[in-house]
């Protein structure tokens, strides 16, 4: 009798110890699992962060472009002569009449 309890003793610690080891094994399992997907995380971030540093600098740099069209459009726009007035506010863009524009029949 004392052999079967002792017997019973030993594979019960065999499987305690067992159960232990399949414990640690997932334990570690998970952590090394974890790593990895805490190291993929961090490659897509470092990657998203690239992306809109990219985003940012291109729409920085076009809109920089569009400054420098806008001041050119104003330049040219501004040095054109639309209709030519003199002090009064008459125009001369048609002299034979001789003040302002009317539209409609005359």
């Amino acid at each position: 009798m004392n052999a079967k309890i002792e017997n019973e003793t030993v594979m019960e610690q065999e499987n305690t110890a067992r159960g232990e080891t399949q414990a640690t094994e997932i334990i570690s399992m998970l952590g090394s699992q974890c790593t990895r997907l805490m190291k993929t995380i961090k490659y897509i971030l470092v990657f998203c962060g690239l992306v809109v540093l990219l985003f940012a600098v291109t729409n920085y740099r076009y809109s920089l472009a569009n400054e420098r069209n806008n001041q050119r459009w104003i330049e040219y726009l501004s040095q054109y002569d639309f209709v030519t007035q003199d002090g009064d506010g008459y125009n001369y863009f048609n002299s034979d009449v001789g003040g302002d524009v009317v539209n409609g029949k005359e």
